[in-house]
């Protein structure tokens, strides 16, 4: 299984009328981007943030398949697009305007434990850290004894960030580790080479490193 994970960036307008149109083409910029990776590498699933209607109706054309949550409105969401059959989802809480979406896929006849994630932003510390902290425990309660999973998403935390003296990478596999039944995650793919900008991540467990790459 291939899964991807793409952050649609919003790009706020302000200032003047030409810089309004600056901007609207950085956002279509990379969407086209976007769409075209997905496209060309053609996954299996692909989980997505701050999923808006445009990418939603688009990714419906290839993948019958999926989950969507609007928790920033009615056009923004986390998603997950399968060309599986998506046999068991849910939504998985965080605050108001983050959460987690799960689903479980069956490909010849292995289940696969998805989870696309937008993570809560802020400082890293006091209740921004709280939020965090909740949030990634619950997906780990969804799919803890679940076998093969993916965790991929925006983390909103580059990969060095300190939780409680922990970089991120640190703090999820020892979490994992400690409290589901010794599950070791295998590795994190972080799509940006330089690990202090990118706040992607994808997380897996019991899967091969041949079957996980970054894109882009």
């Amino acid at each position: 299984v291939l899964a991807k994970t793409f952050t649609k960036n919003n790009v706020k307008y302000q200032g003047d009328d030409r810089k309004k149109e600056e901007n609207k083409e950085i956002t279509k910029a990379r969407y086209n981007k976007s769409i075209d990776l997905i496209n060309k590498s053609a996954p299996d699933v692909v989980c997505i943030q701050e999923c808006d209607e445009k990418y939603y109706n688009q990714l419906s054309t290839t993948y019958n398949h999926k989950i969507n949550n609007n928790v920033q409105g009615t056009s923004i969401g986390v998603a997950i697009f399968s060309k599986h059959k998506i046999l068991e989802n849910t939504i998985i809480p965080g605050d108001n305007a983050h959460c987690a979406v799960y689903g479980k896929i069956n490909i010849n006849g292995t289940d696969y434990h998805i989870v696309s994630i937008h993570a809560p932003s802020g400082s890293g510390s006091g209740s921004d850290l709280d939020k965090f902290k909740k949030l990634i425990v619950n997906v780990k309660n969804q799919v803890q004894d679940k076998g093969n999973f993916i965790i991929a998403g925006d983390f909103n935390r580059n990969y060095n960030a300190d939780i409680e003296g922990e970089s991120l990478n640190e703090y999820i596999k020892n979490l994992f580790s400690k409290d589901v039944n010794n599950t070791n995650i295998d590795d994190t793919f972080i799509n940006n080479a330089d690990k202090t900008k990118s706040y992607d991540h994808m997380f897996y467990y019991n899967l091969n490193s041949s079957d996980c790459k970054a894109v882009g």
